[in-house]
């Protein structure tokens, strides 16, 4: 059966659009005044004289109104709301219609035709108009959300609380700063680097080097905050969202890796690709094929480009040569006469060269990501694996920035993506996530508290974001 369609505010709290339409980015000046104060206003009023039914209402209507300024200059427009509103039309009566089916042939060929013109609209607006495009979002299910608005409509006496207030906004701020000060530095090492490639010109291997890191560090702080923001927002309503992102530069193996990026992402793929494809339940071989698969997708996802689709068949590679290293290592120490855990796979340099592979082969996965054609990833690799040191007609030696910046500035994407806990670890205590209880064990040295101290400092973030919004700024993951 198709699942009961979330028509609630996803949009509202999730959604982001071309940086040129008004208020349809978070980090922009018209989200920040006015259109989220205006929801927020509407919603306390709603909630205050009529109650949580009206309250709900308020939110769906301004995300419809939000989705409906997805327009490449910023003005409302009814025609892609439209389309919205018969997708959602469309797939409702279906799901209705599949359940009030008992003949299996025919529940199968319902089944079969709703999600074929669910994907071709959703290969039109993303492929084919390319006008506008939903930002990466926590893909939720229809489970984790639809109670919390049933319960709240319900609600005569429901509010938000001013803990929702606090949490909400201090993961804002927390976001906010992350994108506007950290990532958008990082874009301005990034961008000049890669461009130098794919207009042909080979960096030396230190620039190239710089512009890998420098693009690592910015998609980092780019995701984390946007994943930030998003629950931030959506925890001034008093909703609370899956856990989406969660210092995945922490991880040891790249199958850890995608347990921390991109959380939500991940589910879907297991639950929607992976797992109907079999899984692993038909022997190793065949898991390696329904990997490779998934993340090929996965890849195609992203974005209609052969450099999307190669990033995903890396990580399908990545992932396959993990598992079956992981087996190898199960059969080892399970071999007669061998110890229980043999040095060789618990040491701490064992530990650190982990982490070190997985993160190469991360950072060589996200050239391909970044470079717009694969003559461009080429340049980047080549010059990064060649070794070029020294002076040469034809290496471009220039970098964005002086040597004594960059280097201060890759130093604080390292220290602050791998030492200090988490937005989320420092609110631990306090359940900042639907999901957060499968993350309890999760201890930081430092705890966030609703006091004078931790709200002066998350003002102070914001007003230093706030008053640099007006530099240039790239949200990667609307592209997606």
């Amino acid at each position: 059966m198709i699942p009961e369609p979330t028509t609630i505010p996803i949009t509202l709290l999730l959604a982001s659009a071309d940086p040129s339409s008004g208020f349809a980015l978070f980090n922009s000046y018209a989200f920040l005044l006015v259109f989220l104060p205006l929801t927020i206003l509407g919603h306390r009023l709603a909630l205050r004289f009529a109650g949580g039914r009206a309250a709900v209402a308020v939110l769906v209507l301004a995300s419809l109104t939000f989705y409906g300024s997805w327009t490449p200059t910023g003005q409302w427009s009814p025609n892609f709301l439209i389309g919205l509103l018969a997708s959602m039309a469309f797939n409702f009566t279906l799901g209705r219609a599949l359940a009030a089916r008992a003949h299996k042939d025919r529940a199968r060929a319902l089944l079969a035709l709703g999600v074929a013109v669910t994907l071709a609209h959703l290969g039109w607006f993303k492929y084919v108009t390319f006008i506008h495009q939903l930002i990466s979002v926590p893909i939720v299910h229809h489970f984790e959300m639809l109670p919390q608005f049933r319960e709240n409509q319900h609600n005569r006496a429901w509010k938000p609380s001013s803990m929702d207030l606090s949490i909400g906004l201090t993961l804002l701020s927390f976001g906010l700063f992350k994108k506007v000060i950290i990532a958008d530095e990082m874009a301005a090492l990034a961008t000049p680097i890669f461009n130098q490639a794919e207009s042909g010109a080979e960096p030396y291997t230190p620039v190239a080097w710089t512009g890998a890191l420098a693009y690592t560090f910015q998609i980092y702080f780019d995701f984390s905050a946007y994943s930030d923001m998003a629950t931030g927002v959506a925890r001034l309503f008093g909703i609370k969202l899956p856990t989406n992102f969660f210092s995945p530069y922490n991880a040891r193996s790249i199958v850890d890796f995608w347990r921390r990026w991109h959380i939500t992402l991940s589910r879907f793929l297991r639950d929607y690709l992976y797992i109907p494809l079999g899984g692993n339940r038909k022997g190793p071989a065949r898991r390696y094929v329904n990997l490779a698969i998934t993340m090929l997708l996965g890849g195609l996802w992203h974005g209609a480009a052969w450099t999307f689709v190669f990033w995903g068949a890396l990580h399908g590679l990545y992932l396959c040569i993990n598992h079956a290293w992981s087996a190898l290592a199960k059969k080892w120490t399970e071999r007669p006469g061998a110890k229980a855990n043999p040095s060789r796979f618990g040491s701490a340099l064992y530990t650190a060269a982990c982490w070190g592979v997985t993160m190469l082969a991360v950072v060589v996965a996200w050239v391909f990501f970044r470079a717009p054609t694969f003559e461009g990833a080429r340049a980047m690799l080549q010059s990064m694996f060649a070794f070029n040191l020294f002076n040469d007609a034809d290496i471009d030696w220039t970098l964005p920035t002086d040597p004594r910046t960059t280097g201060i500035t890759l130093a604080a994407g390292v220290l602050i993506s791998l030492a200090p806990p988490n937005g989320l670890q420092l609110l631990g205590r306090f359940n900042p996530t639907i999901d957060w209880s499968q993350r309890a064990n999760q201890r930081p040295w430092c705890k966030w508290s609703p006091d004078w101290f931790w709200a002066i400092l998350a003002a102070l973030l914001f007003a230093i974001s706030f008053l640099h919004l007006s530099r240039p700024s790239e949200f990667i993951y609307w592209q997606f």
